[in-house]
């Protein structure tokens, strides 16, 4: 197990001092009325079991997590959690277990903020995880304090990825996109991350703000993504309609529930009349894809 000495010394400061508001519900913005209008022609996908085998094709679950985002990614035998549950419910946990995940390769925890990783060393304890990142940064949360302890306590292997680095798990790859360095503020520094099968991506930025859309887009990197999981917390118009010039996606998918979702990057999104997929609304969803450019998105019921 791997820590880096930033971890420990922010660690140590939480240690010693240990000492976003709620907002209307966001509408839809989708102009489609049903899951089939973004679903494209392919028996195969449809054919595929959901709690199966996924070999050969990518399945990705997006939980409803009441108040919190999680993303599971499933391709040839790798799991990759990507976990921010707001909930302070079992939600996920119960959610996994359902579909019989007992390991996962790589567990994401966005943000340290105590209601962003409020069932994080739960899953932990949970599952067996293999592997765990996290941005580096911290809070003062007693689930912050949880999630360190169960992680210093464990074997996994424990990471702070930085920008530009690429990773691959199976046939999975994971590119990260922000932060390059911790400057303090746990949204600005919410971790980033594309991830691709073949050639279909999904770029999810967790509870990223202006600040960190702002730094992401001056780093010239590659965000084009079918799939945008957008960022909780206030963006600005101009960086918010930039951003997805970037990403150019198909789809987004996010919980509106409470402070889910800034308002700016919600209109860009129904300016460029992109589908979006609320799972408070929706339920779970499960997209498939062959790692091309056919997918399909139902509810996983």
């Amino acid at each position: 197990m791997k820590f880096s000495p930033v971890f420990y010394m922010w660690t140590l400061l939480f240690l010693i001092i240990t000492g976003c508001s709620a907002g209307e519900n966001l509408k839809a913005v989708s102009k489609s009325s049903s899951l089939d209008e973004v679903s494209l022609n392919s028996e195969a996908l449809h054919d595929q079991n959901t709690n199966g085998d996924t070999e050969g094709f990518l399945q990705v679950h997006f939980i409803d997590a009441g108040q919190g985002d999680a993303a599971l990614f499933q391709a040839d035998n790798t799991v990759i959690l990507v976990h921010d549950d707001y909930t302070g419910r079992y939600d996920v946990i119960s959610y996994l277990k359902d579909r019989g995940i007992k390991k996962i390769d790589l567990l994401v925890g966005p943000s340290p903020s105590g209601e962003s990783i409020d069932q994080f060393s739960n899953v932990i304890s949970e599952f067996a995880v293999k592997e765990i990142w996290m941005s580096g940064g911290v809070s003062n949360s007693h689930a912050f304090e949880q999630t360190v302890e169960v992680i210093m306590s464990s074997d996994l292997n424990y990471y702070e990825p930085r920008a530009g680095e690429h990773f691959e798990f199976g046939s999975l790859k994971v590119e990260v996109i922000h932060p390059e360095s911790i400057s303090g503020d746990i949204l600005s520094d919410s971790l980033s991350i594309r991830v691709s099968y073949g050639n279909f991506s999904f770029l999810l930025t967790g509870d990223i703000d202006a600040g960190g859309e702002n730094e992401i887009l001056n780093r010239g990197l590659d965000l084009n993504a079918q799939v945008f999981i957008p960022g909780r917390h206030d963006s600005s118009v101009q960086d918010a309609a930039e951003l997805l010039k970037e990403i150019n996606p198909e789809i987004a998918i996010y919980n509106s529930k409470e402070e889910n979702t800034s308002p700016e990057v919600l209109d860009a999104l129904e300016k460029e009349k992109i589908p979006v997929y609320e799972t408070n609304i929706y339920g779970s969803l499960i997209l498939k894809t062959d790692g091309f450019n056919e997918f399909i998105i139902e509810d996983s019921q």
